[in-house]
């Protein structure tokens, strides 16, 4: 990944935990005894100026990667393999904390509802997905069927977590969590009908959106450690394929170019 690919993706990060440090400072000074947020304070000006920052930038971002895209000949277009170990790494540790959060989030929860007890069964399976993903970085058609099983997973901890703040009058109080759930289930449904390859508009724009939302969405007011762990796990699966963006100048050669130096 060269300089110019990386800014994207830099960018969400950092507006992402800028937004994790300011929705931590948010919970604890600008909200009532009742729970509704107080009138008038900066800082809740200042978070959702955060998050609509990093949903601009995904939106942007993937408008522009998508046209060039399709102005490049297929041939010559980079190719979506990977280069070093940290798109496979992102995967590895993403499935672990899958892992991780889904078993502590079962374990801590009580009582346990069917649909607590689908989404540990989904959530083991989108670890085993991940893992997958990260051992076979390079078999493109094999994402398919694991993307659809993170994108599933989180699509249910999306309806679980919103079936549980019902009561809530306070949007900004959950709906971060929601946002960013959401836009990881999309973007692995996305990446899934593309092979893998984080080159269209959803891809790259609900990649990029994951990414930064989920790391704003860590110090919610109702997020647990499990939570905690799922988040930072979508974080890392985004970042794993985003970090693949194709750009104008990338150095890599082209499939023409590689078959014409086979036959030289």
């Amino acid at each position: 990944m060269n300089r110019t690919s990386s800014l994207p993706a830099a960018a969400v990060c950092v507006i992402g935990a800028a937004g994790a440090v300011l929705r931590l400072a948010h919970t604890r000074t600008c909200y009532e005894e009742s729970g509704l947020i107080l009138p008038g304070r900066p800082l809740t000006a200042l978070l959702t100026a955060a998050l609509i920052a990093v949903i601009l930038i995904g939106v942007i971002i993937g408008a522009m990667l998508a046209i060039r895209s399709r102005r490049t000949p297929p041939d010559d277009r980079p190719d979506a393999a990977p280069r070093g170990p940290l798109p496979a790494a992102c995967c590895a540790v993403s499935a672990l904390l899958t892992a991780a959060g889904t078993i502590w989030q079962f374990a801590s929860s009580s009582p346990r509802t069917t649909l607590l007890i689908i989404c540990s069964a989904l959530g083991l399976a989108a670890a085993a997905a991940a893992a997958v993903m990260a051992a076979r970085p390079s078999r493109l058609r094999s994402v398919r069927w694991p993307c659809a099983a993170v994108g599933t997973f989180f699509c249910l901890e999306l309806v679980r977590h919103f079936a549980a703040n019902t009561l809530n009058p306070v949007a900004l109080s959950f709906g971060p969590e929601c946002l960013s759930l959401g836009a990881v289930s999309l973007f692995a449904f996305c990446l899934g009908t593309a092979r893998g390859q984080a080159r269209g508009f959803g891809t790259v724009c609900f990649g990029l959106c994951a990414a930064g939302l989920c790391l704003t969405a860590l110090t919610g007011p109702q997020i647990t450690w499990p939570d905690r762990l799922i988040l930072l796990t979508g974080t890392l699966f985004s970042l794993a394929f985003v970090f693949r963006l194709p750009v104008a100048g990338d150095t890599r050669p082209s499939p023409r170019e590689r078959e014409a130096e086979k036959t030289k």
